[in-house]
């Protein structure tokens, strides 16, 4: 069995843990603080090679989940230490002593640099707070189940990517105008360019335990702010080694260099509508380095569904999905709804008293009425008076008992009032679902931040004076008539 590594101090029988807030090594028992360099050096006196630190690096070539299954003991109390798989470092079940097992980091590749913890968990819980600010219809509840003793502080390994990406594209774009009556007129161009383009520095995490969106959307990484590997910033956290070779996360930044290259070659942005018809690159790799970074990580069990967060350890960017009261939702849209039918129906009342086709006019202010509302769903705060609880069930339930015995009165009238009951019902069921829509974009429109998707590009880790275009062309290729806003697929 292997003897894993832990800080110990040099003054006591205590241990070094690292402090986020001071950034220096922390003793927990006498209160000594070292700075990691300082400690290093320390040891580097008084050992020059040790078990852990010479074990040899594995080559690109995959991870061995056999060879990393591995028992401890420990050095202060003897005890048998039995981490996971993937984890690197962990506390001695029987002296609670944290340890790092260093030759497990080492077996899989001996990191180039690692980005300290700049964040505290205090500072991830107040951010996830501030995000609730300009979101609605998040229940309270929710927000009081982030608690510092619920965040998890750990890093995780990476693979940077120095690429130099050169190519030629082509593509059609085309400029969309109205014209008449369901009638779109498509002016078609032909674009052509040729450049190249040098990436520093495109992580793509190392580990299938951190999902891919989730650790792109917590990008960019400022590599300046790195230093020097040592196993000194890991005490008292969590790590985690690597399982995934360079070869397939390469393969995952290509696909972000080739993006980032479109949007450098083919100006798309400045058409309605371009689609790339050729492409030409040549993605040639440079130099390869394995880091280990640090992330924040909370997960919020809510109604049978977890709802992950994360925070950028370095920079403090976070990103999450909220859960929405669906019910509150419900009861404003409910609320709109009924309004507007009975507003309708108020209408065809007062278009009965109209004289012939003049009766026809009432679409008109009745087609206003439906946009008004929509817009009022969309850009006002009135919506978000029904985040309050007993406002949603009066409105909500109100409404509908205020509507259906209006509409009980109305059909007892005549036939005709019957059939227009049986009207104005149906079209509450369209318009509700439509209000409904409207609202659940806007909200959706307030996360866009979200865990959803991966990054789309690799612009961040461009170094901009060595991009150059060497051609670009543009050529006008026609123009047709669609009924249709959408370009050709062909």
């Amino acid at each position: 069995m292997k003897i894993p590594e832990s800080c110990k101090c040099p003054s006591c029988a205590g241990f070094l843990l690292f402090d986020i807030a001071l950034q220096r090594l922390k003793c927990d028992h006498c209160s000594r603080e070292l700075t990691v360099p300082e400690y290093d050096a320390l040891m580097e006196s008084r050992q020059t090679n040790s078990e852990s630190r010479g074990a040899a690096p594995v080559q690109d070539g995959g991870y061995r989940r056999r060879q990393m299954r591995r028992s401890y003991v420990c050095s202060t109390c003897g005890g048998e230490v039995s981490p996971g798989v993937l984890s690197a470092s962990g506390v001695c079940p029987f002296c609670e002593k944290p340890i790092v097992f260093t030759d497990k980091i080492m077996d899989f590749e001996e990191p180039d640099l690692i980005i300290p913890f700049m964040k505290e968990k205090k500072f991830f819980a107040d951010e996830y707070r501030k995000l609730f600010t300009g979101r609605h219809f998040v229940p309270e509840d929710f927000l009081r189940e982030a608690e510092a003793e619920k965040i998890t502080a750990r890093y995780f390994p990476f693979w940077l990517f120095d690429i130099s990406a050169e190519g030629s594209a082509a593509a059609k774009a085309e400029k969309i105008s109205k014209k008449g009556d369901k009638k779109w007129e498509h002016t078609v161009f032909e674009l052509k360019g040729e450049g190249r383009q040098e990436f520093r520095g495109i992580p793509q995490d190392a580990t299938d335990e951190l999902d891919d969106a989730l650790s792109q959307r917590l990008e960019p990484f400022d590599i300046a702010g790195s230093v020097p590997y040592s196993f000194a910033y890991f005490a008292g956290h969590d790590v985690r080694i690597g399982n995934r070779g360079s070869g397939k996360s390469f393969r995952d930044v290509e696909r972000r260099v080739k993006s980032s290259l479109d949007d450098f070659l083919i100006p798309g942005k400045d058409y309605d509508a371009c689609r790339i018809t050729e492409r030409s690159y040549r993605i040639i790799p440079g130099a390869m380095r394995y880091a280990i970074f640090p992330v924040y990580l909370l997960d919020i069990p809510w109604r049978k569904k977890i709802f992950s967060y994360a925070m950028n350890g370095q920079t403090g960017r976070i990103v999450g999905n909220f859960p929405v009261k669906s019910f509150n939702v419900g009861m404003c849209v409910l609320f709109f709804t009924c309004l507007t039918v009975l507003m309708l129906y108020g209408m065809g009342v007062l278009a009965d008293c109209l004289p012939g086709m003049s009766q026809l006019l009432i679409f008109i202010p009745m087609i206003l009425l439906i946009v008004g509302v929509c817009v009022v769903l969309w850009k006002s705060s009135l919506p978000f008076i029904f985040e309050n609880n007993v406002l949603a069930w009066l409105g909500g339930f109100g409404s509908v008992f205020g509507t259906a015995a209006a509409f009980l009165a109305f059909s007892c009238r005549d036939q005709d009032s019957r059939i227009a009951v049986f009207i104005l019902g149906f079209a509450a069921i369209v318009i509700f679902f439509g209000y409904h829509s409207v609202l659940t974009s806007r909200l959706e429109d307030e996360a866009r931040d979200s865990l959803t998707g991966l990054a789309p590009n690799a612009d961040a880790y461009t170094v901009a004076d060595m991009c150059e275009i060497s051609k670009q062309e543009c050529r006008a290729a026609g123009s047709y008539v669609s009924e249709s806003r959408s370009m050709r697929k062909k």
